[in-house]
């Protein structure tokens, strides 16, 4: 631990040990004092230079001189290493749920809303010319918004995976809830039109929250469309 002789005289082990490892240490001293020998128990020690060392150590009793035998080697740096190694692995494990995440909302997000993409251009494909110049424009202007929508959201999801693997960092802002929940409700219209859902929010107009805009609108379309999903049409 770095300490002469002298430092150490009149002074009393438990000065020396970390707070949290007080109470165990105490149950130990009761079986030394009870003749129990002590096998393999780790405590943290301060340190000359203010660092505390973590000691694996037994200790055996010699009732007939009165005398304890202690045995103690530092293990601080393998218990850095263990340390590493534990969040090492909670990242590999933060890392796979990430991965199985993205490819999770990849599978609802991107693959839903060509239902009514296909939808629509088999309509215009098989029927375009039984259809109105007026349906057709509607069609034909449904389909590429649907489409800039599909493609804007493809973009959030590689800024939400640049910001999963820390690539790229949150762009904080202050984002009117209500006004990104009708934004994102429009995105997923098709969906809407065809299970003749009525969407109409009641977040306060005035909500404002602190967030990254391109994460929450993540958020916010993958819940409307679960429900919308699991929502049975009213007609």
């Amino acid at each position: 631990l770095g300490y002469s002789k002298d430092e150490l005289i009149g002074k009393k082990f438990f000065e020396f040990i970390h707070p949290d490892d007080i109470a165990a240490t105490e149950q130990e001293m009761v079986k030394l004092k009870d003749g129990i020998t002590v096998f393999k128990f780790e405590n943290r020690y301060l340190s000359k230079d203010g660092i505390y060392k973590t000691l694996f150590w037994s200790a055996n009793v010699d009732a007939n001189n009165k005398l304890v035998y202690t045995n103690a080697h530092d293990i601080t740096e393998q218990k850095l290493a263990e340390q590493r190694l534990m969040q090492y692995a909670e990242e590999l494990e933060i890392a796979y749920k990430t991965k199985e995440q993205f490819f999770s909302i990849i599978s609802h997000d991107l693959r839903s809303p060509f239902n009514g993409l296909l939808g629509l251009s088999k309509i215009l494909a098989e029927e375009i010319e039984t259809l109105a110049k007026d349906e057709i424009s509607l069609y034909a202007k449904t389909l590429n918004n649907s489409l800039k929508t599909q493609f804007q959201l493809l973009n959030d999801l590689l800024e939400w995976a640049k910001v999963q693997s820390r690539s790229a960092k949150l762009n904080l802002t202050n984002v009117n809830i209500n006004e990104l929940a009708k934004y994102e409700a429009h995105s997923i219209s098709l969906l809407l039109q065809q299970k003749g859902i009525l969407f109409e929010s009641l977040i306060d107009d005035e909500l404002f929250i602190n967030a990254d805009e391109n994460m929450l609108k993540l958020v916010i379309r993958s819940e409307e469309r679960r429900v919308g999903k699991e929502c049975r049409s009213r007609w």
